[in-house]
């Protein structure tokens, strides 16, 4: 159950909130907007009332009793303000924690894009380069999978496949002086420089597949700092639409409706 839910809270979870521009600017301007509101209310409050009494004098309303005044008497902010302003705080808190924690890649790619970024770039540019880093990726990092059973099953078959479409005698890669690997022993090193369609095929899945795997892994480091990012855009999420709610209610009520 654990596994799930940190499978579920990740930055590429978080990135669904960070990367609304509207949620990020209403709730700057709502920080801004109700402390402004707050301060001036008593003077808004007095004049309210005063309006109140003019008109319940006059016959023109009922003699005013607010729902929302205290024990003093005295009329307080309206809870709509109150949450609005506790749904930016935790909305911009969040975004913070976003902007500085979550990784690179994250913030500039969602996972499709990042896979599509990584398979256009060694379509169009096929190096070797690319492609011994995503080999390396794909044994070293865990499938991406959503099944884990079925997730190691398939990278194994996949490096099966990789074994036997390039067998270390057809190579020439790692042979250069310096190199610290031997294709002689290790077939995931030796990439020929010529490849053909079957090769090509196989070589651009295991870059999609890599892509994948570094993508995952980077949208679940820092788990604690995802996971209260998670809760404070949730939370801001939960005011939105408590106050949406609300106000239909309000809507509705003063229509006849409900």
């Amino acid at each position: 159950m654990k596994q799930k839910f940190e499978g579920f809270v990740t930055w590429e979870f978080v990135r669904a909130f960070g990367e609304l521009q509207i949620l990020t600017r209403v709730s700057y301007a709502t920080l801004v907007f109700v402390p402004l509101l707050s301060a001036l209310w008593p003077l808004i409050a007095e004049m309210i009332r005063y309006y109140e009494l003019l008109f319940a004098n006059n016959g023109i309303l009922p003699a005013p009793v607010p729902e929302d005044a205290g024990q003093s008497g005295r009329r307080l902010l309206p809870n709509i303000w109150t949450v609005a302003f506790a749904g930016s705080l935790a909305a911009a808190l969040a975004h913070l924690i976003y902007q500085i924690c979550a990784p690179d890649i994250v913030k500039k790619y969602s996972g499709d894009q990042f896979l599509d970024a990584q398979v256009t770039r060694y379509r169009e540019n096929p190096t070797k380069s690319q492609l011994r880093r995503s080999i390396h990726l794909v044994k070293r990092l865990p499938d991406a999978d959503r099944n884990p059973g079925d997730a190691e099953k398939n990278k194994q078959k996949l490096l099966e496949r990789w074994r036997k479409t390039f067998p270390a005698d057809e190579t020439d890669f790692g042979k250069a002086k310096g190199s610290k690997s031997d294709p002689d022993t290790d077939p995931f090193e030796a990439v020929p420089t010529e490849l053909d369609e079957r090769q090509k095929s196989l070589a651009r899945e295991f870059v999609h597949k890599a892509a994948r795997a570094e993508y995952k892994k980077a949208a679940g480091s820092k788990y604690p700092y995802a996971c209260t990012a998670s809760t404070l855009y949730v939370f801001a999420l939960g005011a939105i639409i408590w106050i949406i709610v609300r106000q239909a209610g309000s809507v509705f009520s003063q229509a006849g409706w409900i």
